[in-house]
């Protein structure tokens, strides 16, 4: 009888969340206070590791393996030991309408490498040259 009313609590508690939310409202939970849900200035684990790849894609990804995997790059080589070469997807827009392009990534890249804009995790991209 205990696990009927347990079940039955816990049934009631998930469709109250559920109806609770506006259709416009994001809601992120985690054990720290979330400033910001920008990746790039936050060092917040539950932003970086949680949060952001609901919200953002990467060039590539990571499979169970460790093994790298297109996500937003279709493919990739290398040029020489400083460059590499990403062929882009073309079938992929912004939340705006706005189309992802090869302008977006150099965006994207413009702001991890100005020390200015790069905020919290600067460090992670000391080691690239912007050209």
């Amino acid at each position: 009888m205990k696990k009927i009313y347990s079940l039955i609590t816990f049934l009631i508690l998930i469709n109250f969340s559920v109806y609770a939310q506006s259709k416009d409202t994001l809601t992120v939970a985690g054990h720290e206070a979330n400033l910001t849900l920008d990746p790039i200035a936050t060092t917040m684990r539950t932003v970086i590791t949680h949060t952001r790849p609901l919200m953002f894609d990467s060039l590539v990804s990571r499979d169970e393996n460790g093994n790298f995997m297109p996500s937003l790059a279709t493919s990739w080589r290398t040029i020489d030991e400083l460059t590499w070469e990403f062929s882009l997807r073309d079938d992929v827009t912004f939340h705006n309408g706005e189309k992802f392009d090869a302008k977006s990534v150099q965006t994207t890249y413009g702001i991890l490498l100005d020390p200015e804009k790069r905020k919290s995790q600067g460090f992670l991209w000391e080691g690239i040259k912007n050209s």
